[in-house]
């Protein structure tokens, strides 16, 4: 319940995760799904998920307009901007369910998955709390 009339709370994020918030390596195991301008993004590290379930980096003016520097007047860049806006943003259910699909099939760079990690913990037994 507002206090304020003119004040508006919106949850615009979510952490998806299989470890424990505890776990020493959640952080590389876990997926954000963030709220923009009414549609949701699935994000691991700096990298968005698209419609293909594929990662990708943001766009680079290096190599490529990114959406959001793209001139306003230049047409290819604002269909480019549509194209990819669309690949990479979703309705709220359709990214709770990518974010919770990809959350289970996640690898370190060392090619490590959520289930080796659990395992590599079972196998050291309860640590510690520091």
């Amino acid at each position: 319940m507002n206090r304020h009339s003119n004040v508006f709370v919106e949850p615009v994020r979510y952490l998806v995760s299989c470890l424990p918030e505890s776990h020493p390596e959640r952080r590389n195991f876990t997926v954000q799904v963030q709220y923009w301008d009414g549609w949701w993004s699935v994000r691991w590290r700096s990298r968005l998920l698209g419609s293909t379930g594929t990662w990708s980096w943001p766009f680079s003016p290096a190599d490529s307009p990114e959406p959001s520097t793209a001139a306003p007047d230049d047409e290819l860049a604002q269909k480019r901007r549509s194209q990819w806006l669309a690949d990479h943003r979703f309705d709220h259910d359709t990214a709770l369910a990518l974010a919770e699909k990809v959350a289970a099939e996640l690898r370190t760079k060392d090619g490590l998955s959520v289930t080796d990690v659990l395992v590599q913990a079972a196998r050291r037994g309860p640590q510690p709390r520091l």
